[in-house]
């Protein structure tokens, strides 16, 4: 008798958690195709101050120009008003994976005119033609036998992507907050953007 309860028992997890995942992959879907969009669009899904997600998604090819040959697959799009995320991100991912954190780049005037300063990593703004991004590239996750971490942002955008070219599947979680940004202008004064 006992063994049957165990096996009934058994059967019966074994639906619960196909159920689950059924429904995980199913609501997984829909916001990746909505992530894909904001992404292509440059128009994000969210219009409040806090995101809080966990979810499944795959890779796209990076709209980046220059960026081809890569793939990326956006959590936080920009804003169209101009605050920027702070917040965590945990993630698992198929394939060595690096986290990427956007932020807006305006080349200094000393830049311009004196190049031992050099750049740092930007790109033209896929999300504002006639705009460049600075990228942040993280990439101490990708020294593990599995490809996963957990760490602090603050930017304009985050994502993961590769440089390999190959599609990835990441899962992750993500808990941020949207907020008004204060920058440093290059006299050194503080400027709170709108």
């Amino acid at each position: 008798m006992a063994y049957i309860n165990t096996r009934l028992s058994i059967a019966i997890a074994v639906v619960v958690g196909a159920t689950l995942l059924v429904g995980s992959i199913s609501s997984s879907s829909s916001y990746q195709t909505s992530g894909q969009q904001a992404f292509a669009q440059g128009q994000p899904q969210q219009q409040g101050d806090s995101l809080v997600l966990q979810n499944t998604t795959t890779s796209i090819q990076d709209p980046v120009p220059g960026h081809s040959g890569h793939q990326l697959a956006l959590v936080a799009p920009p804003r169209e008003d101009g605050k920027i995320w702070s917040g965590v991100v945990t993630f698992t991912a198929s394939k060595p994976v690096d986290v990427v954190v956007l932020h807006p780049y305006n080349k200094p005037q000393v830049v311009t005119t004196n190049q031992s300063f050099g750049e740092p990593l930007n790109a033209p703004n896929p999300f504002a033609p006639g705009q460049n991004i600075a990228i942040s590239v993280m990439t101490k996750q990708t020294d593990r036998p599995i490809f996963s971490g957990s760490l602090p942002f603050v930017g304009t955008a985050l994502a993961f992507h590769t440089t390999t070219g190959e599609p990835f599947t990441v899962s992750y979680s993500f808990d941020a907050e949207a907020k008004s940004a204060t920058t440093t202008g290059t006299t050194g004064t503080n400027v709170t953007a709108q």
